[in-house]
């Protein structure tokens, strides 16, 4: 290949990413870096609960993606707080676990940890 076409061709990958990154469907193409140790600040927004508590309950094949998305728009530490309120929530002593929060709570738990996430403080 001719170097010019090779500038060319990096150029063209360059811009590519950089305009998909803004676009919510390219989202995951994005960088997110998801901290050790979650410091969560003030009250959780009740419709993100809702959303991730959706998600986690749906158990869809796509449910990190989701996730992950969600990390993208409002922060890799917000999600990481609700992911583990929902759990909390689930597995709260006195809570009837359903086969299906179960679940859920375990793919919370199992999302958080593939992340790296270790502690979360509230």
């Amino acid at each position: 290949m001719h170097p010019i076409s090779t500038l060319r061709a990096f150029a063209l990958v360059t811009l590519t990413l950089a305009f998909c990154h803004t676009l919510p469907a390219c989202g995951t193409l994005g960088r997110i870096d998801w901290p050790k140790v979650a410091e969560c600040g003030g009250e959780l927004a009740s419709d993100l609960l809702g959303v991730v508590s959706r998600i986690l309950l749906g158990g869809s094949a796509d449910h990190k993606a989701q996730l992950e998305q969600l990390a993208l728009e409002h922060g890799a530490s917000t999600v990481a707080c609700v992911v583990d309120e929902v759990v909390n929530t689930y597995q709260r002593p006195g809570a009837s676990m359903t086969p299906e929060t179960k679940a859920a709570a375990e793919r919370g738990t199992a999302f958080l940890t593939e992340h790296g996430v270790e502690q979360v403080i509230p």
